[in-house]
């Protein structure tokens, strides 16, 4: 019974891993096709490598579990739609492949959640985890000279002149300008 329950709940965290980094790498892939940012585009391999991985190990685990053979294919199906998802980041940075047009950066730049970069004025003790946490800021990312953190993978304590990659409103701007004050 126990062995039961610790493969479901493996199963749980694989998966709402595999969605949290779904739907970074569509961010960043969108991030990448305004900025031309070849690390991003490494960033976004690792990711989709990453979810290739949990996908593989999910698949062996929902085989552990006797569960009826329609609950497993659901699960099953889950698993290639997110892994397609990851695919499709892929799909968006190989359009700059192409000449992009104009337009594609004003419609980013029109839609109602942004992709908005605010450079950390000082240092700050004040870490990603607390932005999202408490402020429920969105970050994306945090650039630090050429190095890239995602602190979906780890806690970043900011520092001066970080360029800090945040999805929201211009309301979310106003709440980080005001915090860095």
């Amino acid at each position: 019974m126990f062995h039961k329950f610790n493969y479901k709940m493996n199963i749980k965290e694989n998966l709402i891993k595999m969605i949290d980094l779904s739907k970074v790498s569509l961010d960043l892939a969108y991030l990448s096709l305004i900025e031309d940012n070849k690390l991003l585009d490494k960033e976004i391999e690792k990711i989709k490598n990453e979810i290739e991985t949990l996908k593989f190990e999910t698949e062996k685990l929902v085989f552990k579990v006797t569960d009826k053979t329609e609950r497993k294919i659901s699960i099953l199906d889950l698993l290639d739609y997110i892994k397609e998802v990851s695919e499709t980041s892929q799909k968006i940075i190989s359009i700059k492949e192409k000449e992009v047009h104009p337009i594609l950066k004003e419609v980013l730049d029109e839609i109602s959640e942004k992709i908005i970069q605010i450079k950390v004025p000082k240092d700050n003790v004040i870490s990603t985890q607390k932005l999202t946490k408490e402020f429920g800021i969105k970050i994306l990312m945090v650039k630090r000279g050429k190095d890239i953190f995602l602190p979906f993978r780890r806690n970043v304590l900011l520092k001066k002149n970080d360029s800090l990659t945040i999805i929201g409103s211009d309301f979310d701007k106003d709440v980080i300008t005001r915090i860095f004050e």
